[in-house]
């Protein structure tokens, strides 16, 4: 999560995106700059992307990492929080009683911003708490799972007047803007066709992963392609006027994507 990298993200405020600048509050006042103070939803033991922003953060030397409910489960994220060295006071079992406690502080002593890695289902309902609270978030990718859920934060936002990031970090990679300007200029004439690849390490072999569905994990099967198809998995479901891809048929009338293999069992979601 690279603050540089969010200037450039396309997300759902009009606002600047250098977390740095005055666009979150009083943060800049005074002849010392202080660090923003972040909270994490999210992201505690066994989890995968919540040590990679907070790596980030240090990384990125602006921000500090003040509070968090770090897990579904109130003892692991407690423990998760204490294994991070924070202060009890501001280590939550829920996001609620985080929000609560930060909204409870005076204003010159609340967290900047939230962060939020959750697994993908979960994304929308805190997102829109802490929106709703005046407190600026970065949500991890994919934001939502419908266009109903972005369309209402949106509206949100634009209604509260908050900052809001997705970290879609790849926008910042010199050869992605690099490509962007190429379309954008017409440098590589009309563009007719996009074929974009993404291997994923970690579905190299059959996994099982909250990560790979919205809210359940599933057995995968081996796949180069995974992209941020992950909350989708979840409502795959046979056609029922084919065998397999959806047909012309029901296309129309129709929005859920077809999924031409039978479902394997489910195995129990893991904290992400």
């Amino acid at each position: 999560m690279n603050t540089r990298a969010l200037e450039m993200t396309p997300v759902i405020s009009s606002r600047a995106f250098d977390f740095r600048d005055t666009t979150m509050g009083d943060v800049m006042a005074g002849d010392v700059p202080r660090k923003l103070r972040s909270a994490m939803v999210g992201g505690g033991r066994g989890a995968l992307i919540g040590d990679v922003h907070r790596k980030a953060m240090a990384f990125d030397g602006q921000i500090e990492l003040v509070a968090g409910a770090l897990s579904s489960t109130p003892d692991r994220a407690r423990t998760s929080g204490r294994d991070l060295g924070l202060r009890d006071d501001r280590n939550h079992g829920r996001w609620q009683d985080l929000l609560d406690r930060e909204l409870a502080l005076p204003a010159s002593e609340r967290i900047d911003m939230v962060c939020i890695v959750t697994p993908n289902h979960v994304h929308c309902e805190v997102a829109k708490a802490f929106v709703e609270a005046g407190i600026h978030v970065v949500c991890d990718k994919p934001l939502v799972n419908s266009r109903a859920h972005a369309d209402d934060l949106v509206r949100l936002v634009a209604k509260h007047d908050v900052v809001f990031g997705v970290t879609y970090n790849y926008t910042g990679y010199p050869m992605v803007r690099h490509a962007r300007e190429m379309v954008r200029t017409g440098a590589i004439g009309t563009l007719r066709k996009v074929i974009v690849e993404y291997h994923q390490g970690w579905l190299a072999t059959a996994t099982v992963s909250c990560r790979a569905t919205g809210e359940e994990s599933q057995q995968l099967r081996p796949t180069a392609v995974a992209r941020d198809a992950w909350p989708f998995r979840g409502r795959l479901r046979r056609c029922p006027q084919a065998s397999g891809a959806r047909s012309a048929a029901c296309a129309p009338r129709c929005d859920v994507p077809c999924d031409p293999r039978p479902r394997t069992p489910s195995a129990s979601p893991s904290s992400r």
